[in-house]
């Protein structure tokens, strides 16, 4: 079921049924069409009928005619709770894909500036500043494991430290003396 779901189009017939409850193709292919989706009627046809073999979607014909008629055909998802909790879970699994990304890139940076002989330049800790708020950020930190915002809060240590410089030695303290 999830290579049917991996494609973005198909996610959104489930948006647009979702919202719609019951479409015909051409209705689809104009919401989609309005979601910023350029497809002709038959690539709608083939997603519809990828959702509709995952048993996620079921067609009803919309006329009395002996033949079925495509452009009478009805869509509506197979189960409405089914296809919410599928979004749902989807989402979330987004969501802890992105968290697990957006602390991966901020502990190679921060391994980066500490592990480096060199001193830090301000862009970088302008970068790690950055990405340890996006790390500290709802969407992201409620994924994280206890070590790992562990690790933020010792990251968070780094950065009082000014650009250019690694440790604090005396050479760069300014002692002012008062004026006689």
């Amino acid at each position: 079921m999830l290579g049917v779901l991996e494609n973005e189009k198909r996610l959104q017939i489930i948006r647009i049924l979702l919202k719609f409850d019951r479409l015909c193709l051409s209705d689809i292919a104009r919401e989609l069409e309005k979601a910023g989706y350029q497809m002709r009627l038959p690539g709608v046809v083939k997603h519809v009928q990828r959702l509709e073999e995952a048993k996620i979607l079921r067609s009803e014909s919309g006329s009395l005619s002996d033949e079925p008629d495509a452009r009478k055909t009805i869509y509506s998802l197979q189960g409405k709770e089914r296809a919410q909790e599928i979004i749902r879970q989807l989402d979330k699994i987004t969501n802890l894909l992105a968290s697990c990304t957006t602390f991966n890139e901020t502990a190679k940076l921060a391994l980066r500036i500490q592990a480096n002989a060199r001193r830090a330049t301000e862009e970088e800790i302008e970068e790690l500043r950055h990405s340890i708020a996006r790390c500290e950020s709802k969407m992201v930190n409620r994924y994280l494991t206890e070590e790992e915002k562990g690790n933020i809060e010792l990251w968070k240590m780094m950065l009082p430290l000014d650009a250019g410089t690694r440790y604090p030695s005396i050479k760069s303290m300014k002692i002012e003396t008062p004026a006689s």
